[in-house]
């Protein structure tokens, strides 16, 4: 998987898109929700990503581990 490439998202949309594109290029028959206080807009400043990622197979650990480390830069890029 390829490093992460992009500006830091700056809005929760953009990240939410970050998270999607990142889990698509991974895996692209993936679906990512969004649910939660974000979802509804009602978030506060220290609420936390409340995410489903929907998989039509398991993965392999390999795909999984490098996915992990894309969405954990993204969270990083958001703190």
């Amino acid at each position: 998987m390829e490093a992460l490439d992009r500006t830091i998202p700056v809005s929760i949309k953009e990240l939410t898109e970050a998270i999607k594109e990142a889990v698509g290029r991974a895996i692209p028959a993936a679906r990512v929700i969004l649910y939660g206080s974000r979802a509804r807009a009602k978030a506060d400043t220290d609420s936390d990503f409340d995410l489903l990622i929907l998989l039509p197979e398991p993965v392999a650990p390999q795909v999984e581990e490098a996915l992990d480390q894309v969405l954990y830069q993204l969270e990083l890029s958001a703190l």
